[in-house]
């Protein structure tokens, strides 16, 4: 999600269609407007997911676990991921809307359901320390894939160099591909911690 966050502006710029645009206000607008609908799905993802996931265990309360529920909420980000990486260099915009609204909104989902997840696994006498812990994960992971990983697929991608501007999906395609092992490893271990 960080990923998605920070590279935003340069995913919409990178494709040739949305860049020429008959005037330079439209790629911009397009840029704010998913920047927008990033934030509001990722707000709606958070009051949608806490609702949901409460109600489950209220009403159904064999229905799902929290680690379930944590489980799924990764799958929809790999979804977005998935989608991403198909965003074709030829009209982007309406794969590159649903995907960033995808992703916006798993991410806020997932921002929501690890406290809860931490403080149902480990209980309340550590919570503050496992919470602690578990909240390094954007920051750590946010740098490697964001900066590190984002930044060596596009120098991969680019023919002359890494200070070389890359067009289309090549840009990202790899790193989104990255990302998107990362949130299977994460399901899979997120299903095996509901079992």
């Amino acid at each position: 999600g960080i990923t998605v966050i920070n590279n935003l502006s340069q995913m919409v710029s990178a494709y040739p269609s949305l860049a020429d645009a008959v005037d330079e206000t439209s790629a911009g607008s397009l840029q704010h407007g998913l920047i927008k609908l990033l934030a509001c799905a990722n707000t709606l993802g958070r009051l949608a997911s806490g609702a949901a996931s409460d109600a489950l265990r209220t009403k159904r309360r064999d229905f799902t676990t929290r680690a379930e529920f944590t489980t799924w909420c990764l799958l929809l980000m790999g979804a977005g991921m998935a989608l991403l990486m198909l965003v074709p260099d030829t009209n982007p915009a309406p794969l590159l809307v649903t995907s960033v609204a995808v992703v916006g909104w798993a991410f806020g989902s997932l921002f929501w359901a690890m406290p809860t997840l931490v403080r149902e696994v480990c209980g309340r006498p550590h919570f503050g320390a496992n919470r602690g812990l578990v909240g390094l994960s954007p920051a750590v992971g946010g740098y490697l894939l964001s900066t590190k990983v984002a930044g060596r697929v596009n120098a991969a991608a680019a023919d002359t160099g890494a200070n070389e501007f890359v067009a289309g999906g090549a840009c990202y395609r790899n790193a989104w591909g990255v990302n998107l092992a990362c949130v299977v490893v994460a399901a899979l271990a997120c299903a095996a911690l509901a079992r």
